[in-house]
């Protein structure tokens, strides 16, 4: 762990490269095995035990993101304000709705399968 900061280096076991997490959410994120989503966004993930995954909507996998602003399958997106999806401190990570205005407006297309739904902007930090 490299720490800055407020922000800390989480290790990612199929790369190289590091998650940039803040250090109040370090301790309980290092106790899981992060990957990198190597099917195209890039993003990190944790592949969850099965007694966990009812819990998640029986996901597999669960994305550091998602994790981090508990947002719900169906419901929220979450955005990288950067750019970065390696970046998951809570400061550069946005909750929208999956397919409200502010979606559109963060330039995601918009999905009619989906309702539009206001989603709580608060991010939640880890217990």
């Amino acid at each position: 762990m490299v720490q800055a900061i407020g922000v800390c280096h989480l290790p990612i076991a199929n790369d190289a490269e590091t998650i940039l997490v803040d250090a109040s959410t370090f301790p309980t994120l290092s106790q899981a095995r992060w990957y990198r989503d190597r099917s195209g966004n890039g993003r990190p993930y944790t592949i969850l035990p099965k007694e966990d995954r009812a819990a998640h909507g029986g996901a597999w996998c669960l994305y550091l993101c998602r994790l981090l602003t508990r947002a719900q399958p169906k419901v929220h997106m979450v955005q990288h304000i950067n750019g970065n999806v390696l970046d998951c401190r809570l400061s550069n990570l946005r909750l929208l709705s999956a397919n409200g205005p502010e979606r559109r407006l963060a330039g995601y297309p918009m999905n009619p399968k989906r309702p539009s739904l206001l989603p709580s902007m608060d991010l939640l930090a880890l217990p």
